[in-house]
């Protein structure tokens, strides 16, 4: 899916805010909708192939504050 993050319409502006930045207040979001941006691909891709498989489930690093 494409986005136009600076399309004057307000409703769609409103309908962005609303899914991309839902807890900014629409007074602020301005700015915000700057850095969203439509030429970016949907996915990066992986550098190579992740294999899940039973014996490997679970041994990657979690982020701190994940558990």
């Amino acid at each position: 899916m494409r986005i136009d993050p600076l399309r004057p319409d307000s409703a769609y502006t409103e309908e962005l805010r609303q899914t991309q930045y839902h807890d900014t207040p629409a007074d602020r979001f301005d700015r915000r909708r700057s850095a969203l941006s439509p030429s970016l691909p949907p996915a990066a891709p992986a550098a190579a192939p992740v294999s899940l498989t039973a014996a490997r489930w679970d041994r990657m690093r979690r982020a701190l504050g994940c558990r």
